[in-house]
């Protein structure tokens, strides 16, 4: 549903995507997909969500992702 929106009205709404940290990368491919397939523009980080001792990285953990691909909030 969420996806129809932002398809129907791209300048009305920004999708924004949780990251999720898994360690088998799973979030990763998740969050490019609904980057980079399906406009998607905003990235939430909750750092609580990472890894104990785990910094937040969007270069190590999200290269496919370009700067430009994703809006400042």
């Amino acid at each position: 549903m969420i996806d129809s929106v932002l398809k129907k009205h791209p300048t009305k709404f920004v999708g924004c995507c949780l990251a999720n940290p898994a360690e088998n990368r799973t979030g990763v491919k998740q969050l490019e997909d609904l980057i980079l397939k399906d406009g998607y523009r905003a990235i939430r980080f909750n750092p609580y969500l990472w890894p104990s001792g785990q910094q937040v990285s969007i270069s190590k953990s999200f290269s496919a992702i370009r700067p430009q691909d994703v809006s400042s909030i």
